[in-house]
């Protein structure tokens, strides 16, 4: 596998160049469009594969203990918390107590971690006529992945030295009829982060911890056009990724350039198969069986716990 350094080559050049394929370098409507399909490109490259180059460590995600929370409510359901320093409530956060149906999860908070704050649920808090008053438990399931967050690697839990395995969503369903009751993580599940952002642990965490997470991150894609940042590709490779912005930009105008926006996506298709032969694995990347826990769910090292069926 090639060791690879960043391009030097910043985005307000390559939209330079990019424009320069019609003459337009100076005509400010061309350089927008060539600003345009540079996106595009990006865009598109990002997509082709999980490049070796985006590889990325992110920084310890910090889990938390369950903690307790002090709930006043009034007969609306209106809600304030109170929690110890440090304990915060936060969006997605789960309560279990008296009044609280079974996957109550805080929806908005106001208010500094640690203070008083209105809260707000999912569920109607049940069982109130009168002004509530309760000690309850928080527990902390879904954490925040790092923003250009891609797909993950590895994901191991460094308290309990042990790898975190991604949850099989739809036979973890079948199998699990509480996911609410805390317990060691064994499994990390992305259905919701689309939805939330987030990666949910599964069974929810009983204790204070750190997970470490690698992953594949996404190639940065500039929102202004003068930016001074360079391109987000390694220098053996920003060529393909201008030839592809030029052939789409070619192609989005009204004269007619055939001919040379075919010479600018055959350039650039030939640079995608120099990167994609590039994605050399190394030799730890090789496939094999690792043997698993007796029991448990699903079992690791068989297939035996495999819906294969997928309907």
């Amino acid at each position: 596998m090639p060791i690879f350094t960043p391009s030097t080559i910043a985005f307000a050049t390559a939209v330079e160049q990019i424009a320069d394929a019609a003459g337009a370098s100076a005509d400010v409507e061309m350089r927008g469009r060539a600003f345009r399909s540079l996106q595009a490109s990006l865009k598109y490259f990002n997509g082709r594969h999980k490049w070796v180059w985006l590889q990325q460590e992110a920084n310890p995600i910090i889990v938390v203990a369950p903690f307790g929370v002090t709930i006043t409510a009034d007969a609306s359901g209106v809600a304030s918390a109170s929690a110890a320093s440090g304990h915060g409530l936060l969006v997605d956060d789960f309560i279990v107590g008296s009044g609280f149906v079974a996957g109550a999860r805080v929806t908005a908070v106001s208010g500094a971690a640690g203070a008083t704050a209105q809260i707000g649920f999912n569920a109607n808090i049940t069982g109130i006529t009168a002004a509530f008053s309760g000690s309850v438990t928080a527990a902390r399931d879904f954490y925040d992945w790092p923003s250009d967050f891609k797909q993950a690697y590895s994901f191991r839990s460094l308290g309990n030295l042990k790898p975190l395995w991604p949850a099989q969503r739809r036979l973890y369903d079948r199998g699990v009829t509480n996911e609410f009751t805390t317990g060691t993580p064994e499994w990390y599940d992305i259905f919701s982060h689309f939805q939330r952002g987030k990666v949910r642990l599964l069974p929810p965490p009983n204790a204070a911890d750190v997970l470490q997470l690698r992953y594949y991150r996404r190639m940065s894609v500039p929102t202004a056009s003068g930016t001074s940042s360079v391109l987000d590709i390694p220098d053996d490779y920003d060529f393909a990724l201008i030839a592809w912005a030029k052939w789409h930009f070619l192609t989005d105008k009204k004269e007619a350039r055939a001919e040379q926006a075919t010479t600018w996506l055959n350039l650039a298709n030939e640079g995608i198969r120099t990167m994609m032969a590039d994605q050399t694995n190394l030799p730890d990347e090789t496939l094999g069986f690792v043997k698993g826990p007796v029991g448990g769910w699903p079992p690791r090292g068989s297939t035996r716990g495999i819906a294969w069926e997928y309907s």
